[in-house]
């Protein structure tokens, strides 16, 4: 052995040298290169499930591989420029993969808590909680825009609730409810309404687990601020706001004291299975006895003014076109189509007043004492706009905002406090027209020598369609109404939807283009009119008629010109549901959580998805090059250069 001469210099061990500017120039591109495929195989992932035909789930099960073997490029990319600055970053990565992984090879019922804050859901609990609160969760906690405090009753606490019953009263509810429906004829309109009725008896009379009722309790007694203040209990079905709306085939309530929240849960859920819900579901090709129900309540806002907004108006094609609605008060009786609303038609990309139509405004719902009251306006109150351009210009901004956080136009109920603030309170998918479409429908109107009797009424749901005219008096009986009838009513109440399917057209004196009707009417692609005063006395019934629901015109007999192929409007038949847990791995891929680049909390253990791993990758990306160049380090990339590098003298 050479001994060892203590005086001697030793050689020092050679450290890694920081990467050249070159090396980090050529990952900066990649890390960018690599953030823009995984946006694009993001987008895609959710247009598959999307897809009209239905999903391909291999498809997307592949598209979730190769989604995974991007993120692992990105993530050594992003370790290359930085010297290994987050070895963290990947073990985050490989987590999220394996949660992704256990959700698609889960039971199609994801598991989860039975009450859930809000303001607390992340991205691993969204599917818990029904549609309408999961894109609300996503609003208030991935954008940060003002959503009213809420709490989430569970999918989970409905399937404790549906499985609870004794052996002797025929078992669990869920088994006894799956026995009704077995026996029930679709075709009989009254057989129906006879298994409706006895479904939700049933649901009644169910107890409330203990835990769930006594959580409903104490969190509806947080949510009430004070004394007067009451809540807004409302549906959040499974697939409700997903693909298909349901808008308005469940029941909602306002002005709800905490102590009343558990009562009104089960009323939501029995509501699932009312008359309107059950034909909804059989007409979309859904079962509903696998279906769920969460439920929603929130803190209800003193409205000044409420309303539905458009991100893209459906009654045209340009993509800048926002259409809102307004009301004094609440904007139950809007979507309830029991008023007519002033009209705004906004510039998305500048909030600018397009056109405007003011509406018969001649009650306001409101709060007093803490009841729901229907006051009625002042002549001077009637006559004003309820908007002013400041207010159009927020709301285009929230427009733009929540298309493009949700990639796809939207119907969003808003309501504005006594301060002026601007809450959302909904926001589901738009039934969108697409342009080729309504380029069907640029004849001239009206058509030469056809007899014109009623004019202005708003395009509720676009097509042409001819039959008998039937009259159907406030609290009439739907079972009464023939197939194939043009359908004059006064209002455009959701408790008409379970006559759609059988109609020819439909036609309304009061009502908008926003309320939760015409939104059916359009998914059961049935021409309506709204918002037609007169129409009752102008079209006899019995009297054959077209309704032209693109122009808004009705003439008398049938207008052979109009009811040609080219002017028939239908929406292609509804896509098979998606499976629970397939929605659930999506939330792990495509949501936001870390929404502040700027915040301390920017640090790799905190990425819950996919998405906050491309968008860290990205700003740390754009800080690693920063500080090189702040440095000192100001080599040009290029050939030749190696590893060498250059120090400015400064």
């Amino acid at each position: 052995m050479v001994p060892i001469n203590p005086l001697r210099r030793q050689k020092k061990a050679e450290t890694p040298w920081p990467p050249s500017l070159k090396d980090v120039w050529r990952c900066f591109q990649r890390v960018l290169a690599l953030n823009r495929e995984i946006t694009a195989r993001m987008g895609d992932l959710e247009g598959i499930l999307s897809a009209p035909e239905g999903p391909n789930l291999d498809s997307w099960r592949s598209q979730i591989e190769l989604l995974g073997g991007k993120l692992a490029e990105l993530v050594a990319a992003l370790q290359g420029m930085s010297g290994g600055n987050w070895p963290e970053l990947e073990t985050s990565r490989q987590r999220i993969l394996d949660a992704i992984g256990q959700r698609l090879d889960e039971a199609p019922a994801v598991a989860g808590p039975m009450l859930v804050r809000l303001g607390k859901a992340g991205p691993e609990l969204l599917a818990a909680l029904g549609g309408k609160a999961g894109n609300l969760a996503r609003v208030k906690n991935e954008l940060g825009l003002p959503v009213p405090d809420g709490l989430v009753a569970t999918l989970s606490a409905y399937r404790v609730f549906m499985e609870e019953g004794p052996q002797a009263e025929g078992g669990p509810l869920a088994d006894r409810i799956k026995a009704r429906l077995a026996a029930m004829d679709f075709s009989d309109p009254a057989a129906v309404a006879d298994a409706s009725r006895e479904i939700k008896a049933m649901v009644v009379a169910q107890p409330i687990p203990a835990a769930l009722e006594q959580g409903l309790l104490k969190e509806s007694q947080r949510l009430a601020a004070g004394p007067g203040s009451r809540l807004a209990v409302r549906s959040s079905g499974g697939r409700e706001d997903l693909g298909l709306t349901f808008a308005g085939q469940y029941d909602s309530f306002l002005g709800v004291a905490p102590e009343e929240a558990p009562r009104r849960w089960r009323q939501v859920v029995a509501s699932q299975f009312g008359e309107r819900a059950l034909i909804y579901f059989k007409i979309q090709g859904l079962a509903v006895e696998e279906a769920a129900m969460g439920v929603l309540v929130q803190r209800l806002v003193e409205a000044r003014a409420a309303g539905v907004m458009f991100t893209t108006d459906p009654g045209g094609y340009d993509p800048d076109r926002v259409l809102v609605n307004a009301v004094w008060g609440l904007a139950a009786d809007l979507v309830g189509g029991l008023v007519s609303a002033d009209e705004f038609i906004v510039s998305k990309k500048s909030g600018r007043l397009l056109q405007s139509r003011l509406g018969r405004k001649e009650e306001c719902l409101t709060l007093v004492g803490g009841l729901l009251t229907r006051l009625p306006l002042a002549p001077e109150q009637e006559s004003a706009w309820v908007l002013n351009q400041g207010d159009l210009e927020r709301l285009a901004e929230l427009a733009r905002l929540l298309e493009r956080a949700f990639g796809r136009p939207q119907a969003v109920e808003w309501a504005q406090d006594r301060e002026g603030q601007l809450h959302v309170i909904q926001s589901r998918r738009l039934q969108h027209q697409e342009a080729g479409v309504w380029r069907r429908f640029d004849a001239s109107a009206p058509v030469a020598g056809a007899e014109i009797l009623l004019a202005g009424g708003r395009s509720g749901s676009p097509g042409v369609a001819a039959g008998p005219v039937f009259h159907l008096p406030a609290g009439g009986d739907l079972s009464q109404v023939p197939c194939g009838a043009v359908l004059v009513a006064p209002r455009t109440s959701p408790l008409l939807a379970p006559a759609l399917p059988r109609l020819a057209a439909l036609v309304t004196e009061v009502g908008s283009v926003a309320g939760h009707l015409a939104l059916v009417a359009r998914e059961y692609g049935v021409p309506a009119l709204v918002d037609l005063p007169g129409a009752g006395q102008a079209l006899p019934e019995g009297r054959v008629v077209t309704v032209d629901a693109v122009h808004g015109l009705v003439y008398g007999g049938e207008v052979e010109e109009l009811l040609g192929p080219q002017w028939r409007w239908s929406l292609r038949p509804p896509a098979p549901p998606v499976p629970e847990n397939f929605r659930a791995a999506l939330d792990l891929i495509s949501t936001l959580t870390l929404v502040d680049c700027r915040s301390p909390g920017l640090r790799p253990e905190n990425c819950q998805t996919y998405r906050d791993l491309s968008c860290f990758a990205h700003e740390k990306a754009i800080q690693v090059l920063a500080q090189r160049f702040l440095a000192g380090h100001y080599e040009t990339p290029g050939p030749g250069k190696g590893r060498n590098r250059k120090k400015s003298s400064r």
